[in-house]
């Protein structure tokens, strides 16, 4: 169940409401005796690592989902959530939350919504430096991936950490980074 939802994502030959119907089920909250986390529960996987892995999969795919998850969504994952929080405080978090919402947002509309939803919280407009500023720390650590005008909530991303390695005077092999492990 967990596999056939997941391919429904990434198959370019569907409907639309195919599209929904399957980011609802892995993404949303769900009831019923089949949901994705007792999916995930059966199988012995952390759902919070797999929908992250999703994401993570979209960002290498460049898949730009056609709008914003139009259901309730669960919350940035906990595996990330601490560590996005204290990197980059709420701009941080509500840059996270809305690439987690939409995913493969574009840069402008991901600055606005961000800034808004900063807002609202500690009624004071963040500036848009700010933003900037706590969305190029949430790159440098891959907990967010930008493809052309396109970001992603990848949780980690061992490809770009490689590159990055590479070029360091002790490398490290491609081979030695796992991104299951990186959690």
């Amino acid at each position: 169940m967990v596999r056939a939802n997941v391919e429904c994502l990434f198959d370019r030959k569907r409907k639309p409401e195919d599209y929904i119907k399957a980011a609802h089920w892995v993404f949303g909250r769900t009831l019923g005796d089949f949901t994705f986390e007792r999916c995930c529960i059966a199988l012995g996987t952390r759902k919070d690592v797999l929908r992250l892995r999703i994401h993570y999969e979209f960002w290498r795919r460049w898949y730009v989902f056609p709008i914003e998850f139009p259901f309730v969504i669960d919350a940035v994952p906990d595996s990330v959530e601490g560590e996005i929080y204290m990197l980059a405080g709420d701009e941080g978090y509500a840059l996270a939350r809305a690439a987690w919402m939409h995913p493969g947002i574009r840069s402008s509309q991901l600055l606005e919504v961000a800034a808004a939803a900063t807002e609202a919280k500690s009624k004071k407009r963040p500036t848009e430096d700010r933003m900037r500023e706590a969305l190029q720390l949430l790159s440098e650590k891959y907990l967010m991936s930008q493809y052309n005008d396109s970001w992603y909530l990848t949780g980690r991303n061992p490809v770009l950490r490689a590159m990055d390695l590479s070029s360091a005077p002790n490398r490290v092999s491609r081979t030695h980074l796992s991104w299951s492990r990186m959690f």
